[in-house]
């Protein structure tokens, strides 16, 4: 989750409307991903060969819904984040993300697909999709992995004589410990969900620094103009709303 010292949990109610809206959602997306992620992790953590191979129906359909929540949300972060064309980080996320763009335009046009998923010959990924990740082991002194396994598991049932997906590859990754590598497969798409969390950190910090300089400057200039203390304006922030109505039934 982003911290709650971060710019994007402290927009000034000053900034303008329509800027201080695409700030939420860039934060509501980030945020969404993360807790997904997290979720994720902590399942995978808690898998052991024999349990997983019996994982129950509910347990594997709340791994999907955390899985297609990621695709959604980081496709509606790669279209906010549009009119940043420099930043490392946000460029590596449009990249990567390029994946969950492709996933999420194909779920949205399942229903017409379906026909021409059923009657698709040879190979057939999975329709709602396959997901991997990899448990990581040290050796004896606790400094080297030395054992590892990889685990798959599919949404739904296969409906073909053939099926694929990839399978990740540890070589050349980075691992984390004592689970990671994940990666989710549909409609002949994979994105690399641990690579595309990586890259939150560095898209929060630009938040965090060059865009959260240049909007306080601005303020500070309005009010300046305006002969007003910023102060106050720039410490005043947005927040969430929850009300409870209580009612009596004669």
């Amino acid at each position: 989750m982003i911290s709650e010292d971060s710019f994007l949990r402290r927009i000034p109610l000053a900034y303008e409307t329509l800027g201080r809206m695409e700030l939420e959602a860039i934060a509501f997306s980030i945020d969404a991903i993360y807790l997904n992620h997290q979720r994720i992790s902590q399942w995978a953590a808690r898998c052991e060969p024999k349990s997983f191979l019996k994982t129950p129906y509910r347990e594997r359909l709340e791994l999907f819904l955390y899985l297609w929540s990621i695709v959604d949300q980081a496709d509606a972060l790669r279209r906010l984040l549009r009119k940043i064309r420099t930043n490392e980080s946000v460029l590596e996320f449009r990249k990567i993300s390029d994946a969950a763009q492709s996933m999420r335009n194909s779920m949205d046009h399942l229903s017409q697909n379906i026909p021409n998923i059923a009657n698709k010959k040879g190979h057939v990924p999975p329709v709602y999709g396959a997901f991997s990740f990899g448990r990581f082991h040290f050796d004896e002194a606790g400094v080297e992995i030395e054992d590892f396994e990889i685990y798959t598991i599919t949404a739904g049932s296969l409906t073909h004589k053939a099926h694929k997906w990839p399978v990740p590859n540890p070589l050349g990754k980075i691992l984390d410990i004592p689970v990671g590598m994940f990666e989710f497969s549909a409609f002949d798409r994979t994105l690399d969900v641990s690579a595309l969390v990586r890259c939150l950190s560095g898209i929060v910090h630009l938040f965090d620094t060059r865009v959260r300089n240049r909007i306080e400057t601005a303020i500070r200039s309005a009010a300046e103009e305006k002969g007003l203390d910023a102060e106050p304006m720039l410490s005043e922030y947005a927040g969430s709303i929850a009300t409870v109505i209580e009612g009596k039934i004669k």
